[in-house]
């Protein structure tokens, strides 16, 4: 197994951004770890990602990505929650994809709202829009929390 090293640092430095990012106790970073199947050492704003390549990389993205979530929005640091984590991996379908490039199923359709963009994140959310876009009734079936009302 090919084993890679990356060391990435997340400008500016801020440690209730970090705080935010790492979550309590770190648990963010080890929901990354132990999901991407990394390890991630940290000091301060630069942080050692250890693993396989993909890994390594997808990790590093999700990283930069969340801290960019956690920039001050009126005034007030932005919480990291662990779904966010969880959504994350998924979005970037590491678990899933081997060498092949991610496709980005967003750029599509994008749906701004007051409260930001809405944009489906894997290829099922993608065709849900698509249809409610192309159909006059389109029945949404599924389990519950995958997006269903709030992307209708």
């Amino acid at each position: 197994m090919n084993i890679d090293t990356r060391e990435i640092s997340l400008e500016p430095a801020d440690n209730a951004r970090l705080l935010s990012l790492c979550g309590p106790f770190d648990d963010n970073i080890k929901q990354l770890e132990r999901r991407l199947g990394i390890e991630i050492n940290r000091r301060d704003n630069h942080f050692k990602l250890t693993g396989r390549p993909i890994c390594v990389n997808a990790a590093a993205d999700i990283l930069r990505s969340l801290y960019v979530d956690t920039a001050p929005m009126r005034g007030e640091i932005q919480d990291i929650e662990p779904e966010q984590i969880h959504l994350a991996i998924k979005e970037a379908r590491v678990l899933e994809q081997s060498a092949e490039s991610v496709p980005d199923y967003g750029k599509a359709i994008n749906i701004k709202t007051k409260r930001g963009v809405i944009k489906p994140r894997t290829p099922n959310q993608a065709q849900y829009i698509a249809n409610i876009l192309d159909h006059d009734i389109t029945f949404g079936v599924g389990p519950a929390g995958t997006g269903k009302t709030y992307r209708a």
